[in-house]
């Protein structure tokens, strides 16, 4: 993949994560290899474990050794660091206590609730 223009290994990691993710495969071997590492993970991953490497295979690694599901464990940092807990104090506390991080998650889920319904109500369904 390294060959297509525009294609480095961030993006390569994302394909091969999300076609892992979609049907189901688990690689046995070089399973960091699916591990894209961004500003979130890397964040997540250096408070989580500060002695962890720093190199971003360090990073993918840390996530495949300390995850039962790593593929959705990095697509679940990126996503709770992007949209749900954007703000270091937030993200930060969450880290810390599970109740603050599920608190968050429903706000999140409650606001794209209200979200579809007024959507619905200008379709008129």
């Amino acid at each position: 993949m390294s060959q297509v223009r525009g294609v480095g290994s961030k993006i390569a990691s994302f394909f091969l994560r999300d076609v892992a993710l979609r049907y189901g495969l688990a690689p046995p071997t070089n399973r960091w290899l699916l591990q894209p590492v961004d500003l979130w993970v890397k964040r997540f991953t250096a408070r989580l474990d500060p002695d962890r490497g720093a190199s971003n295979r360090a990073v993918a690694e840390w996530v495949v050794a300390h995850s039962e599901a790593p593929e959705l464990a990095n697509a679940g940092l990126w996503y709770f660091g992007a949209r749900i807990a954007p703000r270091r104090a937030d993200w930060t506390k969450a880290l810390g206590d599970l109740t603050a991080a599920e608190t968050l998650v429903r706000r999140r889920v409650a606001g794209m609730a209200a979200a579809v319904t007024a959507w619905r109500a200008c379709r008129g369904n």
